[in-house]
């Protein structure tokens, strides 16, 4: 199955004031935008937009992740073999795939 999304590697990069922070490709081209709200009154505002880029930036290895381990969890037995934990976890894996593709409406 072929990327739809622009491929990685993203890196989170901070604004010129360290405030916002840019999902960056090449080095220089932004694909997403993360804000913190300096008006809040919530102190862990600028940290929480940092943690967030740094989700963003993860998201093409994390989706490689997914449907690695789902394979490998599917390849170990038939449909009808597999543990129920295991199809548990080919649900979950499933959803989060079809969540990041845009398979599953948000």
């Amino acid at each position: 199955m072929s990327a739809m999304h622009t491929p990685g590697p993203w890196v989170p990069r901070a604004s010129k004031f360290g405030l916002d922070f840019g999902i960056v490709i090449n080095g220089e081209f932004v694909i997403a935008e993360v804000f913190s709200d300096i008006r809040s009154e919530r102190h862990r505002d600028v940290e929480e937009a940092r943690a967030n880029a740094r989700l963003i930036a993860a998201a093409p290895e994390l989706l490689e992740a997914l449907r690695t381990t789902r394979g490998n969890v599917a390849s170990l037995g038939p449909a009808g073999a597999i543990p129920f934990e295991y199809r548990e976890w080919l649900a979950m894996l499933d959803a989060a795939i079809a969540k990041a593709t845009g398979a599953a409406s948000c």
